[in-house]
């Protein structure tokens, strides 16, 4: 059985529904659908102290332990901040941001690939 590409299957059932010019928040909707949203590169958890960065990949730049305090200049308090992290990255474009993290005693710069 031949199985035709998905550009292929996709153009055959184009063919099967009728032409409508959908509105455009129908359209916008479909579009979001088609996106990934960014997810930042580390675990986190929140409690009374603040965001703790739970694990994060090797070559982040982050370590399991580190205090969250800024995302690209927005304060990190806790769970409502993992919050507007996860929906605020939703919406950026750009591919790095800027965190700023307590390490031990030290407070650490970081530019973190998203």
């Amino acid at each position: 059985m031949k199985v035709p590409s998905s550009k292929a299957g996709e153009a055959w059932v184009a063919t099967l529904s009728p032409k409508v010019q959908l509105a455009y928040w129908e359209m916008f909707a479909l579009d979001t659908l088609k996106e990934k949203a960014r997810e930042f590169p580390a675990k986190f958890e929140a409690d009374a102290d603040g965001v703790q960065v739970v694990s994060a990949p090797k070559g982040s730049g982050l370590l399991a332990g580190d205090r969250l305090l800024a995302v690209d200049g927005e304060p990190m308090f806790g769970a409502s901040s993992i919050a507007f992290l996860r929906s605020w990255l939703v919406w950026r474009s750009k591919q790095r941001v800027a965190c700023k993290v307590r390490r031990g005693k030290s407070i650490v710069d970081l530019v973190v690939d998203l």
